[in-house]
C-alpha cells in the first residue's frame, strides 16, 4: 500500500525537468531534437555558404567589369597621344613654314639672305621647331595618361561599389553606360598659339643697327669723336 499523499501513478520529478543540465532544445527537419550549440554551428555554416554565394557573385561581377574595359588597353591610349599630334602638329608645321617665309623676306628685303645673320637665323628657327615638337610629344603623352587614370578610376569606383553591395546586376550596368560615353566623348582641342611671333624683328632690328653703325662711321671716321664733312 502507498502511504499518505503519495500518487503510485506519477513519477518523481528530474532535476529542472530536462534531463540534460538546463540546455535548451530544438527539433531539426528529422524530428530529432538538436541543442542550442547544434543550432548555432548549423547557422554559422549556412552563413558560411551564403557568403561563399555572395563572394562568387561578386567575382563573376569583376570579370564582367573588366570584360567591360577590356577594350581600354594601350593601343587606345595610343590612339589617343595620335589624335593630339594629329591636331597640333600640322598647324605647327604650318606656322614653321610661315616664320621661315617671313625671315627669308627680311634677309632679303635688307641685303642680308647670305650672311651670318641668315645662318643664325635658320639655326634658332630650326631649334624652336624642335623645341616645340619635343613639348606636343610631351603633352600628347600626357593627355593620354591623364585619360587612362581617369578610366582607371572610374573602373576602380564600381568595383567597390560591387564589393560593397554585391549587386551585380547594377554593377554591370554602371559599366556598360560609362564605357559608353567615354567611347562618345570627343577631346576638346584649343587652336596653337602663335610660336613664331616676331619672328623677324630681330632681323630689321640687327639691319637699323648696322646701317646706323655705317652711317655714324662715315660722318666720324677715326677722328676720335670730332665731325667730318661727308661730300
Amino acid at each position: 500500500m502507498c502511504g499518505p499523499g503519495t500518487n503510485s501513478g506519477q513519477k518523481p520529478k528530474g532535476n529542472g525537468g530536462t534531463g540534460n543540465g538546463g540546455k535548451g532544445k530544438g527539433k531539426g527537419d528529422d524530428g530529432k531534437t538538436k541543442t542550442i550549440e547544434q543550432l548555432l554551428l548549423e547557422e554559422a555554416e549556412a552563413a558560411r555558404l551564403r557568403e561563399e554565394e555572395r563572394q562568387g557573385r561578386i567575382k563573376a561581377g569583376m570579370a564582367d567589369i573588366d570584360a567591360t574595359f577590356a577594350g581600354f588597353g594601350d593601343d587606345f591610349y595610343k590612339n589617343r597621344k595620335t589624335a593630339f599630334l594629329d591636331f597640333y602638329q600640322p598647324q605647327l608645321n604650318d606656322q614653321f613654314k610661315d616664320a621661315r617665309d617671313q625671315v627669308t623676306f627680311a634677309l632679303a628685303r635688307n641685303g642680308t639672305l647670305n650672311s651670318t645673320i641668315a645662318a643664325d637665323e635658320a639655326a634658332k628657327l630650326g631649334k624652336k621647331y624642335s623645341l616645340e615638337t619635343g613639348s606636343l610629344v610631351s603633352r600628347a603623352e600626357g593627355d593620354a595618361s591623364a585619360l587612362r587614370s581617369n578610366i582607371e578610376n572610374q573602373k576602380s569606383a564600381i568595383k567597390s561599389q560591387l564589393n560593397a553591395t554585391g549587386d551585380v546586376a547594377s554593377a554591370t550596368n554602371d559599366a556598360l553606360a560609362r564605357t559608353k560615353m567615354i567611347y562618345e566623348d570627343r577631346p576638346d582641342y584649343s587652336p596653337l598659339g602663335d610660336i613664331f611671333g616676331g619672328v623677324g624683328d630681330a632681323i630689321g632690328n640687327y639691319s637699323a643697327a648696322t646701317r646706323n653703325r655705317q652711317l655714324y662711321d662715315a660722318y666720324f671716321g677715326n677722328s676720335g669723336g670730332a665731325a667730318r664733312t661727308v661730300v
